[in-house]
């Protein structure tokens, strides 16, 4: 689940400078193994399906045990094999985005309709979470 109680309470927001900043926090992305990771080495899944980290951070990553399998820390050149859980927990540091408030523009029974600020993200994704 994605919109749990926990979610919200993992870090909170405050205004500086007029705008809005997350104080930073930490999340983990899990995945299920896909077949074409399969006999795959854990870095070769990394760097192909996410891209987001070099080598060294990975490396550090792992030696850290922020990067896991079933729940369990692992040898940098595990193979990925059916049915693994793995998880990558990170240090999260969201973009600040504006204070200005969203305004309601019309609103009914079927539809609400707002103008929002472009720097506010419709939904989490990418690099925010909260600050959407």
């Amino acid at each position: 689940p994605q919109h749990t109680e926990e979610k919200y309470e993992e870090t909170e927001s405050y205004i500086e400078g007029g705008l809005r900043r997350v104080r930073p926090y930490y999340f983990t992305f899990v995945a299920h193994a896909k077949g074409r990771w399969v006999g795959r080495d854990l870095w070769s899944v990394f760097s192909k399906e996410f891209r987001a980290m070099p080598k060294p951070e990975f490396d550090r990553c792992m030696s850290e045990g922020l990067v896991k399998v079933n729940d369990a820390k692992v040898e940098p050149g595990y193979k990925v094999q059916n049915n693994d859980f793995i998880a990558h927990t990170v240090h999260r540091h969201e973009l600040p985005v504006t204070q200005q408030r969203i305004e309601i523009v019309h609103e009914d029974e079927d539809i609400l309709v707002v103008d929002k600020p472009p720097s506010i993200p419709v939904h989490p994704c990418g690099r925010y979470r909260h600050n959407t």
